[in-house]
């Protein structure tokens, strides 16, 4: 590879050139702590009103970013300047960005080790944080003044131009137990392969089941899936063998004219209950043991009399099963008030969001839009009320001169009309860039909830979607849960106004709304179920192909593209690829085993280093160094460090049994002192140089994802 791109050179020289101008922001004061700023003076005049209409109300100061110090200046009664904070960068302990909001935290020590802050709200926080981060650079670069040890941390999904580094985001919490409570490392350790050699094992890239389910659940109203055989606890039929006709659990939310749950052999209904009957369900998935009768069983009520009885459910595909059961309960019960499922991943609702002034309870979700539009915004449909006549389908000059089509009527779909106010979260028209002429061009977005997770699809035009169409027309599909952040405000050059972008470990998606109250609204509901997709993961995996330069193992071919990178939702399988371009597992990396890992960078070239366990006990003294040589170490870190966040939100669900938590804080200790070491934050852009091999040919390592 060669050298760095236009870009890296030109943030570099920002970086080195920004310190000798200074740069002055319109803040407004919100909080601080006791003794960080003096109370205003007497007389001080009130925020002009160009900034009462950006900001709000509030103590009108000026946020002042100058070579080595940040100040916070304030207007006299007789207009003259009024140094409130004066604090060099190399006394700032944390800045903390919540960009829903556009404020920053800025912390510094204070006497006796207590947190000395003040929270202040700016009109562009990215802007301001894009700044921070070129000025720390360039001082460290000029290698004078105290050492610069601040970290950035971001509250929520938000970020700014680059992404946040590991553990920097505090996240929305979908349960009551405190945030940063795990499991013992060992115990994780064994779940993460249960699940990774059972029900839980990754399909191929490209190859997800939960996208099938989602888009059944989206065109159905529910799930479907293949009974191998069923039957009532203590029945006769428990000692037969596998059902001769085929047979199909269906289950739903039970509210749009379905039952919640009808089981079916052949043609024949044997079971339909509402989730009202519902008494309790458990899942028994033993796959990762070799055990062929795994499933569910399910409790039902009978009569008034406090009777049930009992269904067992043998199904191959355990994994998906257990995850809509989840959704469907789970939504029963927080529509009544209760609790959702222990250690239930789907379905829930968030219980607490970070801010800046700490954890508080979840807002309620934001409203979403119900209403079809056609392009020119014309009423199509409100909910459930479908109007005619004006409205008009989308039409091109490509679709009418090239293919001699025109855009004709359009009519409403039956079957899913009953269900999809139950699975649209909202809905409208977005601009992307696409075509052969990479031109801006509309496309029908909707947001879903689904049983396996929100989806974001777009399609070339309202009648294209399901509520019109019988076919599927989906011109992409954006999985909620694979997403990385997103920025309320595009980081790339030349897009058109209210563009913002959503960032998965796949790709990168720009989308511009027509409106700024049109942006905030999709930004809102996107966020927020990203959030309630916490603890969601992909069942698919990302392979990257690389090039052994240290293998303690010696169970891989150094110096050849002869190894690939398999990352999903347990851990990292390290594979061999044969003549056949098949990958044999050679051996397998829980997430619990990672200890750190960076990228390292010599001569243009980039590598991952990796830092593994091999002892049972964790001991740090036992540990295997690999390097990795790959074009592509970026997203191979990127994909990592999503994935170990997923796993630790799931393990944090792990704990919600009201049993056996005693060693817990000590496995969380144990946890967090691995996470501290991964989350070190290298701010500075400083490259780490070692042998990755200068004399590399530039082959085509890369990725392959959906």
């Amino acid at each position: 590879m060669g050298a760095k791109s236009s870009s890296q050179r030109d943030e570099n020289a920002a970086a080195q050139n920004i310190g000798h101008f200074d740069h002055s922001y319109e803040a407004l004061l919100v909080s601080t702590s006791v003794g960080m700023v003096p109370d205003a003076a007497p007389g001080a005049p009130p925020a002009p009103a160009p900034v009462v209409a950006k900001l709000g109300e509030g103590r009108f100061v000026e946020l002042v970013m100058k070579f080595d110090t940040v100040q916070l200046v304030e207007q006299g009664a007789g207009g003259e300047k009024r140094n409130l904070l004066t604090i060099p960068y190399a006394g700032v302990k944390t800045l903390e960005w919540d960009h829903s909001c556009s404020s920053v935290k800025i912390s510094a020590g204070g006497a006796g080790g207590a947190e000395a802050y003040c929270v202040v709200k700016v009109g562009n926080s990215l802007e301001l944080e894009n700044e921070a981060k070129l000025r720390i650079r360039g001082l460290s670069r000029q290698g004078s003044g105290a050492p610069l040890n601040l970290t950035f941390a971001y509250c929520g999904t938000y970020a700014g131009p680059t992404k946040p580094k590991p553990f920097q985001r505090k996240r929305a919490n979908l349960s009551t137990k405190p945030q940063g409570k795990l499991p013992p490392l060992a115990l994780m350790r064994d779940l993460a392969i249960a699940r990774h050699t059972g029900s839980g094992a990754p399909t191929r890239a490209n190859g997800s089941k939960r996208v099938v389910h989602a888009l059944q659940h989206v065109r159905t109203g529910g799930n479907t899936f293949a009974v191998l055989h069923a039957y009532e606890r203590g029945s006769a039929k428990a000692s037969e063998g596998m059902n001769e006709v085929e047979s199909k659990l269906a289950l739903s939310c039970g509210s749009t004219g379905q039952p919640g749950l009808a089981y079916v052999e052949g043609q024949r209904m044997v079971l339909s209950k509402n989730w009202d009957d519902v008494v309790g369900w458990t899942v028994h998935d033993k796959v990762h043991a070799g055990e062929m009768t795994c499933g569910i069983e399910i409790a039902f009520k009978t009569g008034s009399n406090g009777g049930q009885t009992t269904w067992f459910f043998v199904v191959l595909d355990v994994l998906h099963l257990k995850d809509a059961v989840e959704f469907f309960w789970n939504q029963r019960e927080g529509a009544a008030g209760r609790p959702p499922q222990p250690r239930s991943t789907h379905g829930r609702s968030v219980v607490t969001v970070t801010t800046l002034q700490g954890e508080i309870a979840a807002p309620p979700a934001p409203p979403g839009s119900l209403d079809v539009t056609d392009e020119h915004g014309t009423l199509v449909r409100s909910s459930g009320t479908a109007h005619g006549g004006v409205a008009r389908r989308k039409s091109t000059v490509y679709g009418s001169m090239v293919k001699g089509k025109k855009a004709t009527g359009w009519s409403v779909n039956p079957r899913v009309e009953k269900h999809w106010d139950s699975v649209v979260v909202h809905q409208g028209w977005l601009l992307k860039k696409g075509g052969l002429a990479k031109s801006w061009i509309k496309r029908y977005a909707v947001l879903y909830k689904t049983a396996m997770g929100h989806f974001l699809c777009y399609y070339a035009d309202f009648a294209k979607t399901p509520l019109f169409h019988d076919e599927e027309r989906e011109r992409r599909i954006i999985d909620l849960c694979k997403v990385t952040f997103v920025r309320p405000v595009s980081n790339h050059a030349d897009v058109p106004p209210n563009s913002f972008d959503i960032c998965t470990i796949e790709r990168e998606w720009t989308l511009s709304a027509d409106s700024k109250a049109s942006m905030q609204q999709w930004l809102q509901v996107v966020t927020r179920a990203i959030d309630e997709d916490t603890a969601i993961v992909p069942d698919d995996e990302l392979v990257f192909t690389v090039k052994p330069r240290v293998d303690p193992s010696m169970q891989l071919v150094k110096n050849e593209y002869s190894t690939a990178l398999k990352v999903s939702a347990s851990g990292v399988s390290v594979c061999a690829v044969t003549a056949a371009d098949e990958l044999v597992e050679r051996f397998f990396w829980c997430y619990t085993d990672f200890f750190k890992w960076s990228i390292l960078h010599h001569s243009g070239k980039t590598g991952l280093n990796v830092s593994v366990f091999t002892s049972a006990d964790f001991d740090v003294k036992d540990r295997h160094e690999f390097l990795f040589r790959t074009r592509d170490a970026v997203k191979l870190a990127t994909a990592i460090e999503f994935y170990i966040e997923k796993f630790m939100s799931i393990m944090h669900l792990y704990l919600e049994t009201g049993t056996g938590e005693a060693g817990v804080g000590e496995g969380a200790d144990d946890m967090a002192m691995g996470a501290s070491e991964m989350a070190t934050d290298n701010l500075l852009g400083g490259d780490e140089l070692l042998d990755i091999g200068a004399g590399d040919d530039d082959d085509d390592d890369g990725m392959t994802a959906p």
